[in-house]
């Protein structure tokens, strides 16, 4: 097994336009989670009882135009015109459609430290939630 791999950036940017086109008219889900944040994007979330649902932010029909570099830069995300509850943001996940399938999950938070980052990590219920942009990377050495 390869214990240091190192990837073109042809074979990275296929790798995320391969992405992209999985997240073609996804969601954007945000979470607040009052216990433990899934480990992996492939555990299941505890909407019952850990995770509160926040958000649900549709993503465009064609996700991104082509990776450049191993970077995807969202196209428009139409906002959650009300929250489904109040709470912090914790992480976020990026879904299909039907949020059947979870496909990237990120943490998120008011300042430059996470994956998305928001104008306030408070969120109300039955406010707007939007985000104004949504860049990927894979990292390529």
């Amino acid at each position: 097994m390869a214990t240091d791999p190192k990837l073109s950036y042809d074979a990275v940017d296929a790798m995320m336009d391969g992405l992209s086109a999985l997240l073609n008219s996804g969601k954007l889900v945000i979470y607040d989670d009052t216990g433990t944040t899934p480990t992996s994007v492939s555990d299941a979330n505890d909407d019952n009882n850990t995770n509160v649902l926040l958000a649900e932010l549709t993503l465009n029909a064609d996700f991104a135009a082509a990776s450049s570099n191993g970077v995807l830069t969202a196209n428009s995300i139409t906002a959650d015109s009300s929250a489904n509850a109040s709470g912090t943001c914790d992480y976020f996940r990026l879904t299909n459609s039907a949020q059947t399938a979870a496909y990237f999950q990120g943490t998120c938070g008011p300042t430059s430290g996470y994956d998305l980052n928001m104008n306030s990590a408070t969120i109300s219920s039955g406010a707007e939630v939007s985000v104004t942009s949504l860049t990927l990377t894979l990292a390529r050495e």
